[in-house]
């Protein structure tokens, strides 16, 4: 199964082969999209509305998947066991923002201060299983949860990752599909493998199966 979000899909084909998840060399692009079209055959789903249910269900064994998503999906399938790729995941975060013209902006920011209350942070982690973003939150937790690695990654492993940056418009059109040299055939046309629409391509594989045997790319569905 993969997440349904091309720039993770794509961050983490090029990390698998060395590259930036920020490139805009061409020519990387292109090389992570053919490790994409070797691993399309065995590619059963794409999800993101709810990635950790296949693995529940038993439609997937292996994939990628954000932390949060994987620690919902333990609290059902205890066995169920999260990755950091050697090579580096894609990182990302979730952000509050005020928009321009907005009337209410003094409630706005008091929102938001509440949301980063101690007490609100740690039940964000209680509820959903995604990373306080503040040290008090997490000092609230309970001492499993404070030290699970599937919410709160080693620091080694969050030293190899790499935040989405905006690539602009001309490097996302070789995404698209659409850049200037996509050939008439299509046959490197990126929109071959086009998944509409980063952010944590991490892994989540059944305890019972090696990880080694999944390759460098981390991922081997069954056909």
């Amino acid at each position: 199964m993969l997440i349904d979000d091309i720039r993770d899909v794509f961050g983490m084909a090029l990390k698998k082969n060395g590259h930036s998840i920020n490139t805009k060399n061409e020519d990387e692009i292109k090389e992570a999209y053919e490790s994409l079209v070797e691993l399309k055959k065995n590619v059963l789903l794409y999800n993101s509305d709810a990635p950790q249910v296949p693995y529940i269900s038993g439609e997937v064994s292996v994939g990628m998947q954000w932390n949060g998503n994987a620690f919902q999906g333990q609290q059902e399938l205890p066995e169920l066991k999260f990755v950091m790729p050697q090579e580096g995941a894609v990182l990302w975060m979730d952000n509050y923002t005020i928009p321009s013209g907005s009337k209410n902006i003094d409630l706005a920011h008091k929102f938001i201060n509440f949301m980063f209350e101690p007490e609100q942070q740690a039940e964000i982690v209680n509820s959903v299983g995604y990373a306080s973003a503040t040290k008090g939150g997490r000092e609230l937790l309970s001492d499993e949860l404070k030290h699970n690695t599937t919410i709160f990654p080693s620091e080694e492993d969050m030293k190899k990752g790499e935040f989405i940056n905006d690539v602009g418009p001309e490097t996302l059109a070789i995404y698209d599909g659409t850049g200037k040299n996509c050939a008439p055939s299509k046959k490197h046309c990126i929109s071959l493998l086009y998944i509409q629409r980063a952010d944590a391509p991490l892994l989540l594989y059944p305890s019972n199966l090696n990880p080694a045997s999944s390759g460098r790319l981390g991922i081997n569905l069954p056909e």
